[in-house]
């Protein structure tokens, strides 16, 4: 009995090893990566060792100053140090002046603080410096504003606007009213605000003043009193000036200014012209204006002459040219150069050509180039040609150049006025005079060249309407020229439609050719009766047409389940409550299914509208629920609403609760343990072991799940070998 006893102290000692070196899954060490090696003294493979340990086994731990916990496996030396220490175990603190961090080998600062420089970031860069100065020289750049320097460390000159150069202290630009490197000399007194900072020339002069220091004045002549700072030129004269420099005045006769270039007036005044408007106008001058260039640009009435100097003849009206004297226009029923002959009485309003006497315009009855012949009484109006006398149009029943002939009498009202033949004949009549009669079947008048009718009456055709249209066209008119109807009656065909089918067609297109057979046949020549309940059809086997309730091209029945009619084509129809059609069954009404909830199901795909009965789900509640269900479940999928007991969960309450589950029940939706875990486990799924050692009484019980580590190692060595020393 003792020695039984003893056997399991020993037995219980060996399973703790095995959870010590093996872990409870028999595959891994406490601190490896990677697997551990019995066979060599249990040391890490080369995985490695878990983050924050170091050596062979993985049983040191790293220096706290490590970033990361991360340490080189043999040596423990840090990969790299937390900000603010250094060293090769990361043991040692940066100096307070470094900002972040120092360099992990020396502990010098990798970066000062602003406003500091130095090895170790303790000296103060220059109060000049407007950033950070240099690290290891304390240079600044740039300097603020006023001062230079390589630390920034003197002032800029007092005569510097802003700032100065920071190698020389030249300033870059001076104050206004001074000039020089350092700005230390003065502008020139008719600089206007500045002058340029290294030769003293001003940038610009004061109104009236020119040169390189602006110490000439500007000509008096010069518009508002501003002139060219390089020679005095005026940029613009003021009135009665020209010239350069605007010193010489313009012509007495200038109307405004005159060219700056050359003095030559725009326009001139009143009664002056010439280049400079300094000769005076003539007497006779209309208005007494004048060319600036050619002399007086009109003349008063009854003057000509470049200057106006002469007299126009006695019997002109009004003024005569100013360049040869000739009269411009006579007083009424004269012509000629000096208005001296008598216009002719056939001339319109007595005006006639002042050059020849020849009338622009007949009176009423007269022509000629003087108008001095009378137009031929038969003359609409009286009116003829100008030129030749003949008449522009006859009066009412003649005809000819001269209006000399006679119109027929068929004509309607007027004839050609060049041949004699009739515009238009009276109703019934044709030809060129009219002379003829129309054929009794034209309707009111026919055409007055052939005499053809423009239209027949009802039922004839024909260029004369003798012919009658053919019986069997249906609105008894047909074409005039050709005869030709559309559509013929039922039962006529042909282009006259004179020709009639056979017994059976309801229309042809020959008479061995049917396109449309009366109900109840079919075939070209419709010659074959179609099934019974067929209207139309195109052979024994296919109907186009059945009576009301038939369908297909054989006419079957409408289903009884139809709700109504059912579609002529394919039979389908809306069934009644409770049955449900398949397109693919084409008329069929089937029973909605048993289990679907209240009987009632979609009219067309059969599925379920108001959900299953209890214990059934799918589209068509033809699956059962899971017997793990309590009772019912999702008609979509046929996930549980509720699982039958609480020691399973899952959508489908197929899953089992954890065994670590106290009571093994957990929660439906998520499968975590409702009443906790048992005995060595904690979590939501009671999936992680506590860490401490388990009771003897928890390894017994637990023995059996243990027994494949045994036996594939310890089994083979040292267990076997106790186990035969005290047996």
């Amino acid at each position: 009995m003792k020695s039984f006893q003893f056997l399991l102290v020993i037995l219980y000692i060996n399973i703790i090893v095995v959870l010590v070196y093996c872990g409870l899954d028999c595959e891994y060490c406490v601190c490896c990566a990677g697997r551990c090696l019995p066979d060599q003294h249990y040391i890490c493979d080369d995985f490695g060792c878990k983050t924050g340990f170091w050596n062979q086994y993985c049983t040191n731990r790293c220096s706290q100053g490590c970033a990361a916990g991360l340490c080189d496996r043999k040596t423990g030396q840090c990969s790299s140090c937390h900000p603010g220490r250094w060293g090769e175990l990361c043991d040692r603190r940066c100096k307070t002046a470094c900002p972040t961090s120092c360099n992990q080998l020396d502990g010098v600062c990798i970066t000062c603080r602003p406003g500091t420089w130095g090895k170790d970031c303790l000296i103060n860069c220059n109060i000049g410096c407007s950033s950070q100065c240099q690290r290891y020289d304390g240079h600044c750049s740039p300097c603020k504003d006023k001062t230079w320097g390589h630390s920034c460390q003197d002032q800029c000159p007092v005569g510097c606007k802003d700032s100065c150069f920071q190698n020389t202290g030249y300033c870059t630009e001076c104050i206004d009213g001074y000039w020089g490197n350092t700005c230390q000399k003065q502008c020139q007194a008719m600089c206007k605000d500045t002058c340029n900072q290294y030769n003293g020339y001003c940038s610009e002069c004061k109104y009236g003043y020119w040169g390189d220091s602006c110490d000439q004045q500007c000509g008096q002549g010069c518009a508002s009193i501003s002139c060219a700072r390089e020679n005095g030129y005026c940029l613009e004269c003021s009135v009665d000036f020209w010239g350069d420099k605007c010193d010489q005045h313009c012509g007495v006769g200038c109307a405004s200014i005159c060219e700056k270039s050359n003095g030559y007036c725009s326009y001139c005044k009143s009664g002056y012209w010439g280049q400079t408007c300094d000769l005076l106008c003539g007497q006779n001058c209309l208005s007494n204006s004048c060319h600036k260039v050619d002399g007086c640009l009109a003349c008063a009435t009854g003057y000509w002459g470049n200057h106006c100097e002469q007299h126009c003849p006695a019997k002109c009206y009004g003024a005569c040219d100013k360049t040869s004297g000739n009269c411009l226009e006579c007083d009424a029923g004269l012509w000629g150069k000096e208005c001296k002959n008598m216009c002719s009485k056939g001339c319109s309003s007595s005006v006639c050509n002042i050059s020849d006497g020849g009338c622009s315009e007949c009176a009423v009855g007269y022509w000629g180039n003087k108008c001095d012949q009378k137009c031929s009484t038969r003359c609409k109006s009286s009116i003829c040609n100008k030129l030749n006398g003949q008449c522009s149009a006859c009066n009412e029943g003649y005809w000819g150049i001269w209006c000399d002939g006679k119109c027929p009498d068929g004509c309607k009202q007027q004839c050609s006025k060049t041949n004699g033949f009739c515009l238009n004949c009276s109703v019934g009549q044709w030809g060129d005079r009219c002379e003829k009669h129309c054929p009794v079947n034209c309707i009111s008048t026919c055409t007055q060249t052939s005499g053809s009718c423009l239209e027949c009456k009802k039922g004839n055709w024909g260029g004369t309407c003798d012919t009658p249209c053919g019986q069997g066209c249906q609105s008894i008119q047909c074409e005039k020229s050709n005869g030709y109807c559309s559509p013929c009656k039922e039962g006529y065909w042909g282009d006259k439609c004179e020709s009639r089918c056979r017994q059976n067609c309801k229309t042809c297109i020959s008479y061995l050719d049917c396109t449309e057979c009366k109900n109840g046949y079919f075939g070209k020549i419709c010659a074959s009766t179609c099934i019974e309940n067929c209207q139309t059809c195109t052979s024994v086997n296919e109907c186009t047409k059945c009576r009301d309730e038939y369908w297909g091209t054989q006419c079957r029945k409408c289903n009884a389940y139809c709700n109504d009619t059912c579609d002529t084509q394919s039979g389908y129809c809306t069934c009644k409550n409770g049955y449900f059609s398949a397109h693919s069954r084409e008329s069929e009404c089937y029973k909605c299914p048993l289990k679907c909830q209240t009987n009632s199901c979609n009219s067309n795909s059969g599925n379920c509208q108001n959900g299953c009965k209890v214990g059934y789900w799918g589209m068509k509640c033809n699956n059962t629920c899971s017997s793990n269900c309590n009772m019912t479940c999702s008609q979509d999928e046929g996930q549980c609403f509720k699982c039958e007991t609480e020691t399973v969960y899952g959508p489908f309450c197929d899953q089992a609760c954890s065994q670590k589950c106290l009571l093994n029940k957990c929660e439906q939706e998520n499968g975590i343990c409702i009443h906790g875990c048992i005995d060595g486990f904690i979590g939501e799924f009671c999936d992680t072991e506590t860490g401490r050692i388990p009771s003897f009484k928890y390894l017994m019980s637990h023995f059996s799940s243990m027994h494949t580590c045994f036996e594939s190692w310890y089994w083979s060595r040292s267990f076997k070998r106790d186990i035969r020393r005290y047996l």
